[in-house]
Protein backbone atom coordinates (compact mmCIF):
# COMPACT_ATOMS: atom_id res chain seq x y z
CA UNK A 1 0.00 0.00 0.00
CA UNK A 2 2.60 2.50 0.80
CA UNK A 3 4.90 1.25 -2.39
CA UNK A 4 1.69 1.78 -4.50
CA UNK A 5 1.37 5.69 -2.85
CA UNK A 6 5.03 6.25 -3.34
CA UNK A 7 4.42 5.18 -7.13
CA UNK A 8 1.53 7.37 -7.56
CA UNK A 9 3.49 10.14 -5.98
CA UNK A 10 6.51 9.64 -7.83
CA UNK A 11 4.40 10.04 -11.03
CA UNK A 12 2.08 13.17 -9.88
CA UNK A 13 5.80 15.16 -9.30
CA UNK A 14 7.21 13.45 -12.68
CA UNK A 15 3.94 14.89 -14.70
CA UNK A 16 4.41 18.48 -13.15
CA UNK A 17 7.92 18.44 -13.55
CA UNK A 18 9.48 18.26 -10.26
CA UNK A 19 11.67 15.59 -9.07
CA UNK A 20 10.58 12.00 -7.39
CA UNK A 21 12.20 10.17 -4.70
CA UNK A 22 15.26 8.48 -6.29
CA UNK A 23 16.10 4.51 -6.79
CA UNK A 24 18.29 3.34 -3.73
CA UNK A 25 19.48 -0.32 -4.77
CA UNK A 26 20.57 -2.28 -2.01
CA UNK A 27 24.08 -2.60 -1.51
CA UNK A 28 24.17 -6.90 -0.79
CA UNK A 29 24.02 -7.32 -4.65
CA UNK A 30 27.10 -6.64 -6.52
CA UNK A 31 27.49 -7.02 -10.39
CA UNK A 32 30.46 -9.76 -11.55
CA UNK A 33 33.81 -8.09 -12.24
CA UNK A 34 34.10 -8.57 -15.76
CA UNK A 35 37.20 -7.55 -17.48
CA UNK A 36 36.47 -5.12 -20.41
CA UNK A 37 38.89 -4.18 -23.00
CA UNK A 38 39.67 -0.78 -21.08
CA UNK A 39 40.07 -2.28 -18.05
CA UNK A 40 43.89 -2.89 -18.56
CA UNK A 41 44.42 0.08 -20.40
CA UNK A 42 42.85 1.82 -17.30
CA UNK A 43 45.20 0.47 -14.71
CA UNK A 44 48.15 1.49 -16.54
CA UNK A 45 50.06 4.56 -16.10
CA UNK A 46 50.89 7.00 -18.83
CA UNK A 47 53.76 7.89 -18.98
CA UNK A 48 54.25 11.65 -18.37
CA UNK A 49 56.44 13.60 -20.94
CA UNK A 50 57.07 17.53 -19.69
CA UNK A 51 57.45 19.66 -23.19
CA UNK A 52 59.30 22.97 -22.81
CA UNK A 53 57.41 26.37 -23.31
CA UNK A 54 59.22 27.71 -25.82
CA UNK A 55 59.68 25.44 -29.15
CA UNK A 56 63.77 24.91 -30.27
CA UNK A 57 64.67 27.16 -32.78
CA UNK A 58 66.00 25.66 -36.33
CA UNK A 59 68.97 27.05 -37.72
CA UNK A 60 68.06 27.61 -41.48
CA UNK A 61 71.37 29.80 -42.36
CA UNK A 62 74.86 30.83 -41.03
CA UNK A 63 76.51 34.16 -41.68
CA UNK A 64 79.79 34.93 -40.59
CA UNK A 65 80.12 38.82 -39.75
CA UNK A 66 83.62 41.23 -39.96
CA UNK A 67 83.31 43.00 -37.48
CA UNK A 68 86.81 45.66 -36.84
CA UNK A 69 89.10 44.17 -34.04
CA UNK A 70 89.77 48.09 -32.92
CA UNK A 71 85.75 48.56 -31.95
CA UNK A 72 86.41 44.95 -29.73
CA UNK A 73 86.20 44.50 -26.22
CA UNK A 74 89.53 44.16 -24.94
CA UNK A 75 88.73 40.82 -23.24
CA UNK A 76 86.96 39.38 -26.71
Amino acid sequence: MASENQRLKDENNRRKGEQCQPEVKANGQKKSKENYSSEKERKTQKKHIKSCKNAPLKVDREKILEYPPAELPEDA
